[in-house]
């Protein structure tokens, strides 16, 4: 929601209907704070239109309702709910998707999965951690960094474990330009990211060098239109690189047209028959992709 703040997309879009096409009765409320408690459900307007949007520039499609689940047998207990009433759900989770993913164009019920974060699952053998969707990233970093005695701040860090012998990994270091240190298997290493753009916000992904310097004002239709445009542009290279034009957020709303463009109606086809028979009525985030 950061980075929605910096860009000022709250003002740009300002007119966002709250309206849903088919408002929830009361006693349905009342079955969800049986499920998760009355503190865990909200229908205030402020609350569903935070659950509304992601950081993409698609139109606010508030839920009707907001629900913190807390453990995986409420999630289903509220899955069971919704199918019953033939009631949308859709699922949360930081809200900065670009593609629209948690609108929930046809109302229905949000699912903030923020207050589960606990970890479920832990194999040493396999090295390898089951967590819930919202388990922090810091407290990840704080467990690396104890299990391999080093001092890494316990924040949100991308680590990458290197392999070779000594010789190797010091080339390894050398072509990553990282600040590395030797862990009690190989090294772990914690990239260290630029200084931030100075005339405009930036956002990236320090481990590929890939990063977003957002430069235009979104509060101008005209150069909002000509983003759009350009990663439409963009997309279509990609598909006649032989890519693929769904990039790393997927796609919701708004590459719908390029996902055609790549699978051909066929393919569109096939998923939609492989949806209907895992979602029969069409409640599980509709409207996306499909």
């Amino acid at each position: 929601m950061a980075l929605r703040r910096v860009l000022g997309l709250g003002r740009a879009l300002g007119c966002r209907s709250c309206c849903s096409k088919h408002p929830l009765p009361p006693d349905f409320v009342e079955a969800l704070r049986a499920v998760v408690g009355g503190p865990n459900v909200s229908t205030a307007t402020v609350v569903r239109e935070q659950h509304g949007h992601d950081e993409s520039m698609h139109t606010c499609a508030p839920p009707d309702a907001v629900v913190w689940p807390q453990a995986v047998g409420q999630v289903q207990e509220l899955a069971a709910l919704c199918y019953r009433h033939r009631v949308p759900m859709v699922p949360f989770g930081t809200g900065t998707g670009l593609e629209g993913g948690v609108n929930a164009v046809q109302g229905g019920v949000c699912s903030d999965l923020s207050r589960m974060d606990a970890i479920t699952e832990l194999s040493l053998k396999d090295v390898s951690v089951l967590v819930e969707p919202a388990f922090p990233d810091e407290v990840m970093a704080g467990a690396c960094s104890r299990f391999s005695g080093l001092e890494l701040p316990a924040a949100t860090t991308l680590l990458l474990e290197l392999h070779g012998s000594r010789h190797g990994l010091a080339k390894q270091q050398r072509q990553a330009g990282t600040d590395a240190s030797p862990g009690k298997e190989g090294f772990v290493v914690g990239l260290l990211s630029s200084p931030p753009c100075p005339t405009a916000p930036m956002v990236g992904h320090v481990g590929d060098s890939n990063f977003h310097c957002l430069t235009f004002n979104p509060q101008h239709p005209a150069a909002a239109q000509h983003v759009h445009a350009f990663s439409q542009c963009l997309g279509r290279r990609a598909l006649a690189a032989g890519g693929t034009c769904t990039g790393e957020h997927g796609v919701g709303l708004g590459k719908r047209a390029l996902l055609l463009e790549e699978l051909g109606r066929e393919g569109l086809d096939t998923l939609r028959r492989i949806k209907a028979a895992l979602d029969p009525h069409n409640l599980m985030n509709p409207g996306k992709v499909l």
